[in-house]
């Protein structure tokens, strides 16, 4: 800021802190094995197997397993239709 003359004063301002909200911490006794949310078939699309987000399987020398990890949600019977997603980020 200081090679341009057009900037008179700047302030450096203070951060909020952060708190959570709607955060439940999370208990054991609760947990169900992701065995038991595996899904039946796994959709169609041809690209899906390039779909690694979706399910991680390794390709293309990822690590297995991170991805959104839906197939439990669509075990469930979840699929996403009439679904709206918004994602915010403050940073």
């Amino acid at each position: 800021m200081r090679c341009s003359s057009l900037i008179t004063h700047a302030v450096q301002q203070l951060g909020f802190r952060r708190v959570k909200r709607g955060y439940l911490p999370l208990r054991v006794e609760n947990l169900v094995p992701p065995e038991s949310f595996k899904s039946r078939t796994l959709p169609t699309d041809p690209d899906f197997k390039h779909q690694w987000y979706l399910r991680n399987v390794g390709q293309n020398g990822g690590k297995r397993h991170l991805d959104l990890n839906v197939e439990a949600a669509w075990a469930l019977g979840y699929t996403g239709k009439n679904v709206t997603t918004a994602i915010m980020d403050d940073g």
